[in-house]
């Protein structure tokens, strides 16, 4: 059976949260879910409640970040910050029974988000771009057998999502919007690592934090409008757009308001946030043949409090059957927000939470390890 790994920004810790990029988590075809957190790297086996420690950090002043499962997975690469407060990131390598740990390369820039290509001979990594007046970040790719890395696309969204071996998806940024800072002219664009080359496929309006997911032949991605258009104020909220590769052909693939979207591993279901009129979110389940709507929860928050910025921290699958999402455990008016890891079966929708087992289980390494 294909493994597939799938990857979220999300935040679990129920400590606070003060850090200004998404912390990570990457969750593996066994429902292995691996995450950083300020005592270090672990994963945890939703099945059998087991926590392993990959790379332990409590007492130090280094904070671990964002964490991926390799597509074999056998391996995790996870970034390193010196303190939470640094910029420059570290990228390590480690196996999954926590042997061989490798430092792969360093970079001067805050690094907001890692991914493998499907045949793990490449990590892309995003990272805060060169261009201050755009704001917006570069994407830089790292060969596994050549030991090196380098910038290949630069003033791009934040998500990017690798199709195939060869191809990742992203939003080339052409122009910001004077009175919207959160609004650019874009094209939807293929990085093509093979020749080095960018293919742009359709030119569209999205906002900063914009979100793309794809497949075989499709692409979905969030966008205020597309087309050669010039920016409005009538542009109030982003839809769900498909891109079919084989016809070329766009469309509007729901007039709901939405933010994020993330194919479910079996490519049949769209895990989404819906805007609703009051301005809360909505969590729903889009049938991608008959494209129904399940609602999951209501007023839902995207976004997270860390005192001194919001951070997107975006739900993910855990597999077809379930998902994973952050439940504000409690929020602190200077301090941030406390947030628990939570899993719903999308179809009897009851709702577990994974993080008092998670706690438990560091707590327990802390106290072995000699305490608080």
């Amino acid at each position: 059976m294909k493994k597939v790994i799938r990857n979220i920004i999300l935040v679990i810790l129920v400590v606070l949260i003060f850090s200004c990029e998404p912390i990570s988590v990457s969750v593996n075809s066994h429902g292995e879910i691996a995450f950083a957190r300020k005592e270090g790297v672990f994963f945890f086996n939703t099945k059998s409640n087991k926590l392993t420690t990959l790379d332990w950090q409590y007492d130090t002043e280094q904070v671990p970040i964002i964490v991926r499962w390799s597509p074999d997975e056998k391996k995790i690469a996870f970034t390193m910050k010196a303190t939470a407060e640094a910029f420059s990131t570290e990228i390590y390598l480690i196996n999954r029974n926590s042997t061989n740990l490798v430092k792969l390369f360093s970079t001067d820039k805050v690094v907001t988000q890692l991914e493998w290509s499907p045949d793990g001979k490449f990590l892309s990594y995003a990272q805060a771009g060169g261009n201050t007046d755009l704001n917006v970040a570069d994407i830089g790719l790292y060969s596994i057998a050549e030991k090196s890395e380098k910038i290949v696309v630069k003033d791009t969204s934040d998500i990017h999502r690798w199709l195939d071996n060869n191809r990742f998806a992203f939003m080339s940024i052409k122009e910001k919007n004077p009175d919207n800072q959160e609004m650019f002219k874009a094209d939807l664009s293929f990085y093509h690592q093979d020749q080095g080359k960018t293919e742009i496929l359709n030119p569209v309006v999205i906002e900063k934090s914009g979100n793309l997911d794809c497949h075989s032949n499709y692409i979905f991605f969030t966008a205020f409008e597309v087309g050669d258009v010039g920016f409005s104020e009538d542009f109030q909220s982003t839809q769900i757009y498909l891109y079919t590769l084989n016809k070329k052909s766009l469309e509007r693939y729901s007039p709901d308001k939405a933010i994020f979207v993330r194919l479910s591993p079996d490519k049949k279901n769209l895990l989404v946030t819906l805007q609703n009129d009051d301005d809360t979110n909505s969590l729903a389940v889009i049938k991608i043949n008959n494209k129904r709507i399940k609602v999951l929860r209501n007023s839902f928050k995207l976004e997270v409090n860390t005192g001194s910025a919001e951070v997107m921290a975006y739900p993910e699958w855990l597999d077809n059957e379930n998902i994973l999402f952050f439940d504000n455990n409690r929020s602190y008016s200077y301090n941030g927000t406390a947030l628990r890891l939570m899993k719903q079966n999308v179809n009897s929708r009851l709702i577990e939470n994974l993080q008092v087992p998670i706690d438990q289980l560091i707590d327990q390494e802390v106290k072995s390890r000699g305490g608080y």
